[in-house]
């Protein structure tokens, strides 16, 4: 969002889209309090299981920003040559939103009741027809290195901290082009969990043998987590689309 057109009146809301992952958490911590988070609570259910209405959320999130990232690079690929590069790339991000949206549903295997066969039965760790959980990507616990964790590892801290490290020159020369690439401060806080949450499953499983520091918090919160990933991107794209329409207008 750009602060020239009306800093007074998109001050508070960027502060309101801020704070919003931590009205999020707090509900959860309460929610699990009350509950608690045995298999059978209501928490685990809702919230934590697999298959479960957060990962289908998640999905459904990832939706709508692949159609919002394909609708800005429409939009880029209409004002050629000059922005052809940018439709690209955004054309490409709008991909690794369905992928991601796709393998959150396991491509549809649960909605169509299929049971893998051959490959995917035998090499899949989670015996889904996904790409991400392939047992060299994604082994089951104490089996070797988790890459996915890796990249959402990454992924989390470059969204939450980009804009902090980016070049002064850089944001005084492109500013307009980087804010198409680089979340803005107050979407840090909806990539930085999974980060954390991560560093801390693996920290637990290689030096502390599996066991974890505080008992409340385990792998099972990654649906949460990958749930405030997929609204942070989606915030990202949708303030994007706006940016795109303030700078046609002008």
């Amino acid at each position: 969002m750009s602060l020239k057109s009306s800093p007074y009146k998109e001050r508070p809301l960027k502060w309101a889209i801020f704070a919003f992952p931590l009205v999020i958490v707090s509900c959860l911590a309460i929610f699990k309090t009350l509950l608690g988070s045995s298999e059978e609570s209501l928490y685990t259910t809702i919230v934590t299981r697999r298959e479960g209405p957060v990962e289908d959320a998640t999905s459904l999130i990832y939706l709508f920003a692949f159609l919002c990232a394909l609708f800005i690079a429409i939009k880029f690929f209409r004002v050629r040559p000059k922005r052809n590069l940018l439709g690209f790339l955004y054309l490409l991000l709008s991909l690794a939103f369905f992928f991601v949206c796709m393998e959150e549903i396991s491509w549809g295997q649960r909605l169509l009741n299929l049971q893998p066969t051959g490959f995917f039965e035998q090499h899949n760790s989670q015996k889904e027809y996904t790409l991400h959980n392939l047992e060299w990507i994604a082994p089951k616990a104490g089996e070797g290195r988790n890459y996915v964790h890796k990249l959402y590892t990454i992924i989390g801290l470059v969204g939450a901290f980009a804009w902090l490290v980016l070049p002064t020159k850089m944001k005084n020369k492109a500013n307009a082009t980087v804010h198409y690439f680089v979340p803005s401060w107050y979407l840090a806080l909806y990539f930085l969990p999974v980060s954390i949450l991560y560093l801390y499953v693996d920290l637990s499983r290689y030096y502390l043998n599996g066991k974890y520091a505080f008992a409340a918090i385990t792998w099972r919160e990654q649906e949460p987590a990958e749930l405030l990933l997929s609204l942070g991107f989606l915030l990202f794209v949708i303030i994007n689309l706006y940016r795109q329409r303030l700078s046609s207008s002008r």
